[in-house]
């Protein structure tokens, strides 16, 4: 999935009053700990969370999100290339975190 899902995500954030968008393609630029802060955000969409799958510290980041955003009561939006349980990540909580959430499959319009 292409730039569908990128555009997808960056509706959700202009409809948002509070919101932010975050590419994980570009992580090597990014440290993880770009994402602290965020999870006060009303939304935060992240795209391309299956760049950083297998990287342990950015799984920690994600975890830590996650939690946090949960009792803030932030709606988090993950984009990926595949759903939650196909991806190779290193962290046991957070591929239990991933798994759990609802997924939605985009297809190729013709």
């Amino acid at each position: 999935m292409g730039p569908e899902k990128t555009h997808l995500l960056q509706a959700v954030c202009a409809a948002a009053r509070t919101a932010a968008y975050l590419p994980l393609d570009r992580s090597s630029t990014l440290p993880p700990a770009a994402l602290v802060g965020f999870e006060s955000c009303r939304v935060l969409c992240l795209d391309d969370v299956d760049a950083v799958a297998g990287d342990l510290a950015w799984e920690h980041a994600l975890f830590r999100l996650f939690n946090d955003a949960a009792e803030l009561r932030t709606r988090l939006i993950f984009a990926a290339g595949a759903a939650p349980r196909q991806l190779a990540w290193s962290l046991d909580d957070w591929r239990s975190r991933a798994a759990a959430c609802v997924v939605y499959q985009l297809h190729d319009l013709g």
